[in-house]
């Protein structure tokens, strides 16, 4: 009784929280591994509630999910977002940049919603190719019934993520049929580089080669040790995201970071 009574709290709460400016964003920078340079930004929700801690998206989207609530947090997110980077572009410093905003399986089941998506890039003068639409392989796996959305908004030039791989249903069929252009490799996988396993180094090896022969990015999540970075830059691996280089950002320090010269530090050994 007290774990449903928790949860309607939470979800009269989370229907306020929109309209009271309680959820916000963060930019985690997406670098080049080996010089630090940022070549985008994942974009990151989060619940500030007055005088609580924060709550991360794992705590509260699900919940968002069932109660249909997804659809106009997603809404906002992916609005919000194509504005900051216009901001970004018309100050100079987004040019060729990208970014990357998760999205739910309801939101693109959402009738329309591909051509939501594009009119607010057209409205904001943003390039299709700036944006990168994440979604988890679960959800790409259930979302046949999406495929003409996600379709068109890859005809338009918007680049289709498969988040968190290799902790889902991946098989070499899946991602030969899958309308993706990017992978973003799990962060487990990173940690498991630095206890210097051949095993899980070989399983990296054969992702790298595997996107290599598919012609999709590939990211790798969870950089946290130099150790880790070099492994990945010995393997082949280009580009990554992680406490190493940094934490989410609020987007006044993004910006200031861009304005430095887009270019997180790198550790030396």
């Amino acid at each position: 009784e007290a774990e449903v009574a928790q949860r309607l709290d939470l979800d009269a709460a989370l229907r306020r929280a929109l309209e009271r400016d309680q959820l916000g964003l963060a930019a985690q920078p997406i670098v080049l591994l080996e010089t630090g340079r940022v070549a985008g930004f994942e974009l990151l929700l989060q619940w500030r509630r007055p005088g609580m801690p924060d709550l991360s998206p794992v705590s509260f989207i699900p919940l968002a999910e069932d109660n249909g609530m997804i659809v106009e947090i997603g809404r906002w997110v992916m609005q919000e977002g194509i504005t900051t980077l216009a901001e970004w572009r018309a100050r100079g410093l987004a040019e060729g940049m990208t970014v990357s905003i998760n999205v739910s399986a309801r939101q693109v089941r959402e009738p329309g919603f591909a051509d939501e998506v594009l009119e607010m890039l057209n409205a904001a003068d943003v390039p299709p190719e700036s944006l990168l639409v994440e979604l988890t392989e679960h959800a790409l796996v259930d979302l046949r019934v999406a495929q003409a959305a996600l379709d068109q908004l890859r005809d338009a030039g918007v680049k289709v993520s498969l988040d968190d791989f290799g902790t889902g249903y991946s098989s070499l069929t899946q991602l030969r049929t899958l309308p993706v252009d990017q992978i973003k490799l799990d962060r487990s996988f990173a940690a498991a580089l630095d206890v210097g396993s051949d095993k899980q180094r070989a399983v990296v090896e054969s992702v790298v080669s595997l996107a290599s022969a598919l012609a999709l990015d590939l990211v790798v999540e969870g950089v946290e040790t130099l150790a880790e970075r070099n492994a990945l830059l010995d393997i082949g691996v280009r580009k990554g995201q992680g406490f190493l280089y940094d934490r989410p950002l609020e987007f006044a320090d993004a910006r200031r970071l861009l304005e430095s010269g887009g270019v997180c530090a790198v550790p030396v050994a």
